[in-house]
Parts: structure tokens; C-alpha cells; sequence
């Protein structure tokens, strides 16, 4: 496990457990793959408001490997949600 990974795997465990429904495995993994990417880019200095400070040691590669895959995670959290929302007839 890289420096930042624990704590930012901590960070995501926080997240879920917050989580309500029946997709809560599924918003997991997404949360673990956003940490585990973050953990592979750098060390989490500190986690302040569910807001993460990480040392500025990435190349232009692995930022763009971070930005596609923080899009990624908030797309899957968002269809989640819209099916989670059409389970319960919300339009």
C-alpha cells in the first residue's frame, strides 16, 4: 500500500458508511478505486473537511490518469443514483 492510500481508503470507508440503499457495495468500489487512485499518485498529506491535500509530486501522465478517473467515479456515483431514484418512482 502506498503512504496516502490507507488514510485515503479510511476516508472512503467514511464515505459509505454515510451511504443509504441498496447499491452501498457498489458506491464502495467506487470509492476505492478513486482512493486507489490517489494513493497511487501521491502522498495524502491531510484530510480536512472530506477535502484531500496531497503533495504536488505527479507528472502531466498521471494527473491526466487522476482527472479521467475522478470522472469516471463521479459518473458511476451519478447513474447510482439515478437508478437508485427511478427504484423509488422519483422522476
Amino acid at each position: 500500500m502506498v503512504p496516502g492510500e490507507r488514510r485515503v481508503a479510511l476516508w472512503a470507508v467514511g464515505r459509505v458508511q454515510r451511504t443509504q440503499g441498496n447499491s452501498r457495495h457498489l458506491v464502495a468500489g467506487a470509492y476505492y478505486l478513486l482512493a486507489a487512485l490517489w494513493g497511487s499518485l501521491g502522498s495524502v498529506v491531510a484530510i480536512v473537511d472530506e477535502t484531500l491535500i496531497i503533495e504536488n509530486n505527479y507528472s502531466a501522465g498521471k494527473t491526466l490518469l487522476l482527472v479521467v478517473g475522478a470522472i469516471a467515479c463521479v459518473g458511476y456515483l451519478r447513474i447510482l443514483q439515478r437508478r437508485a431514484a427511478l427504484k423509488r418512482g422519483d422522476p
